[in-house]
């Protein structure tokens, strides 16, 4: 048996959500542990609380969602107590969440090119000019053709795949 610190542990999660002046239990008793190099996939039916978790690891949830019992430790740091910016810092740099419909997770309101290009630079990966070209080099990598081009569009206008 290996003495290793999951990289990822999350014991006894419960999460609820505020519906007016009472709390309803969305996930209750979550145990997951990873290991560093190991893939896990969750697999429930549609509200079994797949997403509401990763939400939770993320802290993300919506405004009226709660961790009410549990530990999150990543790299071996409690995330549920972690302040703000030190998960702003800690999400895309350490944690990555591939969402399943690109199309809730994108903002509507930016070009694509300033999401990408804030995510770098909250990141202190670039700034600037750095980060426009850092952006059109990021989208021709994934196969974007005209990639200084659509960098300037809205995620509407890009089509699913691409998205």
């Amino acid at each position: 048996m290996s003495t290793t610190e999951p990289v990822l542990s999350i014991s006894g999660l419960a999460v609820a959500f505020r519906t007016g002046s009472e709390l309803v239990t969305a996930i209750s008793d979550v145990d997951i542990d990873i290991a560093a190099g190991e893939t896990v996939a969750i697999v429930g039916e549609s509200g079994s609380g797949k997403s509401t978790t990763a939400a939770a690891v993320n802290r993300l949830l919506p405004e009226n969602g709660v961790i009410t019992a549990g530990s999150i430790r990543f790299d071996g740091r409690e995330l549920t107590d972690l302040p703000e910016n030190a998960m702003i810092s800690l999400r895309g740099a350490g944690i990555g969440l591939v969402p399943q419909d690109p199309m809730s997770n994108l903002n509507p309101l930016m070009r694509v090119g300033e999401q990408i290009g804030e995510a770098l630079e909250v990141h202190g990966h670039t700034h600037g000019d750095a980060t426009k070209a850092r952006v059109v080099e990021l989208l021709e990598m994934v196969g974007i053709a005209d990639a200084a081009q659509r960098a300037h569009q809205y995620p509407h206008e890009f089509s699913g795949g691409m998205r």
